[in-house]
């Protein structure tokens, strides 16, 4: 039990943060004119990757399991960016706004290509993963 807790801890703490950041009412940041819109967009992409390749992360239970981990982690959190960005429109001064969305699928899409790739380098016990020819691999 205390395995699954491990594995999973890091992602739910991760969502309470991203839930509450993404859903504090805006005149909690200051004037729109204070913002900066491209960082506005960096931090949503960078947010959300984190919550794919936590996701990936908690689902995968074996090598065989990684590209689907990957692919559910990414698929949870776009599901969970649209979700978030529908939810703000409940929100005083936050609104829904297409390109927020567009950046958060971009973030879970490289948080997902993330997984792939630290697993890729870091096989077990730090090594490169060196499947046989024709065995199961990456």
């Amino acid at each position: 039990m205390a395995i699954i807790a491990t594995r999973h801890l890091p992602l739910a703490l991760w969502t309470v943060f991203c839930t509450v950041l993404l859903l504090v009412p805006s005149d909690s940041f200051g004037s729109a004119d204070e913002q900066i819109e491209a960082l506005e967009e960096i931090g949503h992409a960078a947010v959300i990757a984190v919550l794919a390749l936590l996701a990936g992360r908690s689902l995968e239970v074996g090598p065989r399991t990684l590209r689907r981990a990957a692919a559910l982690g990414t698929a949870g959190a776009v599901v969970y960016a649209v979700a978030t960005e529908a939810l703000q429109e409940l929100v005083p001064g936050r609104g829904w706004e297409g390109i927020d969305v567009v950046a958060s699928v971009a973030g879970a899409a490289a948080g997902g290509l993330a997984l792939l790739a630290l697993r890729r380098l870091s096989g077990p016990g730090g090594a490169p993963d060196r499947a046989a020819p024709g065995g199961p691999g990456l």
